[in-house]
């Protein structure tokens, strides 16, 4: 019999936070728990799992640290699935992408199959043993058409400081303890204004950025990109490191410059080991469209999370957004 304890703790919940909350947190938890016991079993007596995963078709390169994001390919072969899915509806055949934060390279591999041969790819990643990683894994692709390079991107061409973390895939140009820094290294900063001037034929359709609080400065120096293409913005916004008003004002000047609609996914509920129901809707903030006004405000309260912009210049099917 489940102890008088825990019964008056649950009624508690419930008349302080409603219905709602103690339901979408039972979920949670449920989920959380279920997942723990697939990693412990997956991993029992230190195996680390292989190096090397089938995903989309070629082999795909794991990071040997087995957390974040190659924990996640590894268990269940899927990453962030509901923004995946969305992202790769809305890439179309021959675009132009740029992609900030590229890690091992799965959302270049994703990209890759959206655009086809007729598509170009920029890739950039600056921790080095990430770009080792990210190189052999686009040495995999049959495509030729991508490039990569080991820069930062930022608000101003420079040397700077990067926070490693020790989750592969959670560095950055900020420092924050949530982010579980392990070390600095100097790397190399541009801006996507000046690094577009060296590539004259590329014409930006996406811009996807995971850079774990830098993107603001990514969205300063790309004024003239995004003034003059428009291009699809798939960017995770993580306010517990940037604070939400400088969120809300780079949304703001967004809108300014055309990019009125899109697609909120809340990241913590947008896990491959959450249940498909409860990962999708709308109700538990997993997806939400509307004007950036309405998205802008159902945010404000997330830690962590992904809004997918488009603007005057680029479409969205939204009975194909809302239904993935």
């Amino acid at each position: 019999m489940m102890p008088m304890r825990r019964v008056r703790k649950g009624l508690r919940l419930l008349a302080e936070r409603g219905p709602r909350h103690v339901l979408r947190e039972t979920a949670y938890n449920y989920y959380y728990h279920r997942h723990e016991r697939i990693r412990g079993r997956a991993f029992r007596n230190g195996n680390s799992g292989p190096k090397i995963i089938s995903l989309f078709g070629d082999d795909l390169e794991l990071h040997a640290s087995m957390r974040g994001i190659n924990e996640s390919l590894y268990l269940f072969g899927a990453h962030e699935p509901i923004a995946s899915a969305i992202y790769s509806k809305l890439l179309a055949p021959g675009g132009h992408v740029i992609d900030v934060g590229s890690n091992i390279g799965y959302f270049l591999r994703l990209a890759r199959n959206a655009i086809g041969d007729s598509g170009k790819i920029l890739g950039f990643e600056p921790v080095p043993g990430n770009f080792e990683i990210l190189t052999r894994n686009v040495c995999r692709t049959p495509q030729q058409n991508i490039q990569i390079f080991p820069w930062a991107i930022g608000e101003r061409n420079e040397t700077a400081d990067f926070y490693e973390s020790q989750v592969p895939n959670w560095g950055s140009l900020i420092r924050d303890d949530s982010l579980l820094p392990k070390g600095v290294i100097p790397v190399e900063v541009k801006t996507l204004d000046n690094i577009l001037k060296d590539f004259p034929t590329f014409r930006p359709t996406a811009l996807r950025m995971d850079v774990d609080g830098g993107e603001l400065m990514i969205l300063s120096g790309a004024r003239q990109v995004l003034l003059e293409y428009r291009p699809l913005l798939f960017i995770e916004f993580h306010t517990f490191a940037l604070g939400w008003e400088k969120i809300q004002s780079a949304l703001l000047e967004l809108r300014e410059l055309g990019y009125s609609q899109g697609v909120l996914i809340d990241r913590l509920w947008d896990q491959p080991w959450i249940g498909k129901w409860f990962r999708e809707r709308p109700w538990w903030s997993g997806v939400k469209e509307g004007r950036l006004e309405s998205l802008a405000s159902s945010a404000s309260k997330l830690p962590v999370f992904t809004l997918i912009l488009h603007g005057s210049r680029t479409g969205l099917n939204q009975r194909d957004a809302g239904n993935q």
